[in-house]
């Protein structure tokens, strides 16, 4: 299993190798779930700005 990351969206970890994930700005996004792929895909900036 790859390092687990955050996601972006509501925080919880997601194993990078089988979550949804998206590209945004020259990187690679992964999901908890279908759901905050799609919040995320919406309003991308405003989730990027609190994690950095």
């Amino acid at each position: 299993m790859a390092e687990s990351e955050r996601c972006p969206v509501c925080g919880m970890q997601v194993d990078p190798e089988s979550s949804p994930s998206t590209s945004y700005d020259g990187q690679t996004h992964h999901f908890c779930s279908n759901d905050c792929l799609t919040t995320f895909e919406q309003e991308p900036q405003s989730y990027l700005s609190e994690s950095m």
